[in-house]
């Protein structure tokens, strides 16, 4: 049996993709990349992945949610990716512990 790759199959993504991030949260201590760099880059395998997932959905569920905040979330990606040494890493606390909770929150309400 396919899986059908609609919006569904790219939300149940992007929430394994989230709650993996949380995770990882739970053992990373952000005041101290350097001796947390193992989770924190599993952390940021994970944003990746929730961009590319967030990418695959339809034009009409990203209209129809504009709260999920998915161009931020691309250009937060963006950043850890390509300007790694720059990251705020509060920043990135603040990520994984404000915004992401709220998308997880709403993609959840969406499948049930």
């Amino acid at each position: 049996m396919d899986n059908i790759k609609n919006d569904r199959y790219y939300v149940k993504a992007m929430l394994d993709d989230l709650d993996r991030i949380f995770f990882y949260a739970e053992r990373v201590d952000f005041s101290d990349p350097e001796h947390n760099g193992q989770a924190l880059d599993a952390i940021g395998f994970r944003l990746n992945h929730l961009r590319q997932m967030s990418q695959e959905l339809s034009t009409d569920f990203v209209r129809a949610h504009p709260e999920l905040k998915l161009k931020a979330i691309s250009q937060f990606r963006d950043h850890v990716i390509h300007q790694y040494e720059s990251v705020d890493f509060s920043d990135y606390r603040d990520l994984v512990y404000d915004d992401l909770p709220k998308m997880r929150a709403i993609l959840a309400a969406y499948l049930n």
